[in-house]
């Protein structure tokens, strides 16, 4: 027999609140910073003091760095870590909440609500839901992309979808693969709605690609690789040896 909608909801409030919890707890004890965070960190200490200190990584996305950077400015030393977790807590909260929409809204509150109950006690979920990366805010983005595009509000689809390509540029593939699902047949989407996912997604990435042009044009006298010069090194890193790829199309395939 099916468990009623009702107690389903029930339980995945239960379990939310019980993750909220546990996570807020465990965001005031230290742990061990792991590469990819640091880099991060160093990224937004480097913008934030315009190049005094930190690192700068031309192939990382900047939305992560951006984000870190404006808590360590504003935030005093001691309670960097701590307000950092918290907020990439309250993105992994965002991002089942955003699953559990998305399910509802195609399948209904039975299916949302499971859905959300089995993110949340996922292990790997658990664990990179306090870390300083760049995974989860982007899937928390793309989600709201879907999302926003099933509900007809193409501009805003458009926009998060611009934010989650600059926190992982992975997830421009995503980007695109809705872009592309948009203009099928079977959509019924007119053309100045799909202009307007356009509109939002290019406001999003334009001033990204501004800030690259003042950046790295004395390194290069081409306008275009200026603007693109943090995703044209990225390509490269995808089939890194060290991390196991094998391939320059490994995201994609």
């Amino acid at each position: 027999m099916k468990a009623p909608a009702r107690i389903i909801s029930q339980v995945f409030l239960t379990v939310i609140l019980i993750f909220i919890a546990v996570k807020i707890g465990l965001a005031f004890f230290l742990h061990v910073v792991i590469w990819d965070e640091a880099v991060y960190i160093g990224m937004g200490k480097h913008l934030f003091s315009f190049g005094s200190v930190g690192i700068w990584e031309i192939f990382r996305p900047i939305i992560v760095p951006l984000m870190l950077g404006t808590v360590w400015k504003t935030i005093p030393g001691n309670y960097f870590f701590i307000v950092s977790e918290l907020l990439m807590i309250a993105f992994a909260v965002g991002y089942v909440y955003a699953a559990y929409a998305l399910s509802k809204e195609l399948f209904g509150n039975r299916v949302g609500a499971l859905t959300g109950i089995i993110i949340s006690l996922t292990p790997i979920f658990f664990l990179n839901s306090g870390l300083m990366l760049s995974d989860i805010p982007s899937a928390l983005f793309i989600t709201l992309v879907m999302l926003l595009a099933i509900r007809k509000k193409y501009f805003l689809a458009g926009i998060f979808g611009g934010v989650a390509f600059l926190t992982r540029f992975t997830h421009g593939l995503g980007l695109f693969a809705i872009a592309i699902v948009l203009v099928l047949p079977f959509s019924n989407l007119s053309t100045k709605n799909f202009f307007r996912f356009l509109l939002g997604a290019a406001l999003s990435i334009i001033p990204f690609l501004t800030f690259n042009y003042f950046i790295y044009r004395n390194e290069t006298s081409n306008f275009a690789v200026a603007m693109l010069r943090p995703l044209i090194l990225a390509v490269p890193h995808q089939y890194n040896p060290f991390v196991g790829s094998t391939t320059p199309l490994f995201y994609f395939v």
